[in-house]
């Protein structure tokens, strides 16, 4: 706010909010007065962002591995947690070069392991190829699916393809889904049918889709839902 000491006055007020450590474009704040109070009237709080964010905000800056399993970087050689500004700090980001000028991609023995295009000066970073993903492209992509749960982008828009379908995580290592209990598939884009073996070996265990090709109306037609 602008040489106000309250936050709320009769006559309104504008507060602005700087992000100095939640980097990138962040979505708009959804303003709550539920538990503010006026003498007369109701409050309206309103929010809009004023600059769009465009700070670096890239897994482990691309210079570290995520273990998924803690939430926490391996940085690789040379390469320190930072302060977000090109500093040393606290972030667990592997955002600091640690005081050795950066000459090469990373990559044990050859630039990106041979599995990307190295960018060269200044940025030495690693353009992978399709599957492999990393700071050396070391890592490997899993299949994506239809995701179970993502919210809509727009009107008849959804379910968009998201790695494991939402529904599992992916081991970046053999570039395998380990899906959540009762799904399957590669993507874990099926939902298991109950009973152990499936159904309890006394009937066949059909997907939506399937069964949707094998409904018939009252009269016996197939239906059109597919």
């Amino acid at each position: 706010s602008s040489g106000v000491d309250e936050v709320c006055s009769d006559s309104g007020n504008d507060i602005q909010i700087t992000f100095l450590q939640n980097f990138g474009d962040l979505p708009l704040l959804v303003p709550d007065g539920t538990s503010l109070t006026l003498t007369s009237g109701s409050p309206l709080i309103t929010s809009q962002k004023l600059i769009r964010g465009t700070k670096e905000n890239e897994e482990c800056s691309n210079r570290g591995i995520c273990d998924v399993s803690h939430g926490t970087c391996t940085c690789l050689s040379n390469w320190m947690t930072s302060d977000g500004y090109n500093g040393p700090g606290t972030r667990g980001d592997c955002g600091y070069d640690a005081g050795i000028s950066t000459t090469s991609c990373p990559g044990e023995f050859i630039p990106c392991l041979g599995l990307g295009t190295c960018s060269g000066s200044p940025s030495y970073r690693c353009s992978c190829e399709e599957g492999r993903f990393g700071p050396d492209c070391s890592l490997l992509r899993c299949p994506s699916g239809k995701s179970w749960f993502s919210k809509p982008s727009m009107d008849h828009e959804a379910h968009s393809l998201k790695e494991c379908s939402d529904m599992g995580v992916c081991d970046t290592t053999t570039g395998q889904c380990q899906c959540a209990f009762g799904f399957s598939g590669s993507a874990c884009e099926y939902m298991d049918c109950p009973g152990n073996p499936p159904c309890n070996g006394n009937g066949e265990c059909y997907s939506m889709e399937h069964l949707a090709l094998l409904s018939k109306s009252s009269l016996g037609n197939p239906t059109p839902f597919i």
